[in-house]
Order: structure tokens, then C-alpha cells, then sequence
């Protein structure tokens, strides 16, 4: 424990206390414009994630629903860039439990103009039989 009344005296082997403020100072000012991640979680007051960010492949945006049932409920927008086998893409899904139930795309064709947007939906007839 340091005493109070005496003051800190930086090491005499490394960056004096005044060359560590400044280098602090200067990674805070940083942070102030940027921060750099691949994933971001934004939890609510339930340490439940409410919005979701992450970038590989592709970018995603995910805004979930909290639930006390298990149930995970979120709108996705993503971003997917070319690769040799595809074109980019842009699109909007609503998922239940992880699985997309609503989705809307567009695709960019090779030409550089953009296709007709895809929409997709499941019906759940087949859950009643």
C-alpha cells in the first residue's frame, strides 16, 4: 500500500510517468472516433444481447427481442461481398430460434446491375400435421 503523502516515483528503468499519461491520453483520444472490433454485443439491463454486430465474410446487424420463454426472436441485416462463386448481396431476415422465417435480398449480377429482390417465407403447415 503506498503511503498518501509520499508521491509516486516512476521506474527509472522505463517511459517516465509523464511519457505513460501522454500514451494513455493519446489511446483514449483514439477511442474517442474509433474503436476496433470484429463483434459488438450491446446487452440490456438483464445482461440479455439486444443488438449484435459482427463482421467476417460478411457484415451482420442483429437486433433481438428479449424472451423469457428461450425463444430468440431478431431482424438481420446483412451484407455478403463477391466471391468466385457468388455476387455480393444485401438483405433483411426475421428469425425465430436461429432460423430465418421472413427474407429479403437483392443480388448484384455480373453486369453490376442489381437483380429483382428475393423473398423468401416458411409456412408452418406442416408443423400442425
Amino acid at each position: 500500500m503506498t503511503d498518501e503523502s509520499q508521491p509516486i516515483r516512476p521506474a527509472t528503468d522505463g517511459p517516465t510517468v509523464e511519457t505513460r499519461l501522454s500514451q494513455l491520453e493519446a489511446k483514449v483520444r483514439g477511442m474517442e472516433t474509433e474503436l476496433g472490433t470484429r463483434r459488438l454485443v450491446i446487452v440490456d439491463n438483464q445482461d440479455r444481447p439486444r443488438v449484435i454486430t459482427e463482421v467476417g465474410h460478411h457484415a451482420e446487424l442483429r437486433v433481438e427481442i428479449p424472451s423469457d420463454h428461450g425463444q430468440r426472436i431478431a431482424a438481420v441485416l446483412y451484407t455478403c461481398p463477391a466471391t468466385e462463386d457468388e455476387e455480393p448481396s444485401i438483405g433483411v431476415s426475421l428469425q425465430a430460434d436461429g432460423k430465418a422465417e421472413v427474407e429479403l435480398s437483392i443480388v448484384r449480377h455480373a453486369s453490376g446491375r442489381w437483380w429483382i429482390p428475393n423473398f423468401h417465407f416458411k409456412t408452418h403447415a406442416s408443423d400442425e400435421a
